[in-house]
């Protein structure tokens, strides 16, 4: 965090973050459940293996919980005065 910038870029610098973590494991668990689809395939009913839909909604939900949760502090961060911070050090 540096001196003098908007609470509004310090918000969009923590929620930036955690979005970006957000897609890597997105990303990551999309393909790992790609190469494990074969083998919980007959587990399934109604819905097949390879559903694209399914995939784009589970991610979809992922993306916006994992928002969802660095709201909050991105709020916190944003809030905090840098020269209090650094007087308390």
């Amino acid at each position: 965090m540096t001196l003098g910038a908007q609470r509004a870029s310090i918000a969009q610098l923590v929620l930036a973050s955690g979005g970006k973590l957000a897609l890597l494991g997105c990303g990551l668990g999309v393909l790992g459940s790609l190469a494990v689809s074969q083998l919980v395939g007959s587990l399934l009913f109604g819905v097949s293996a390879m559903d694209p839909f399914t995939y784009a909604a589970v991610a979809a939900a992922v993306i916006a919980a994992a928002l969802a949760a660095s709201y909050v502090p991105s709020r916190g961060a944003a809030r905090t005065v840098p020269l209090d911070a650094l007087r308390a050090e």
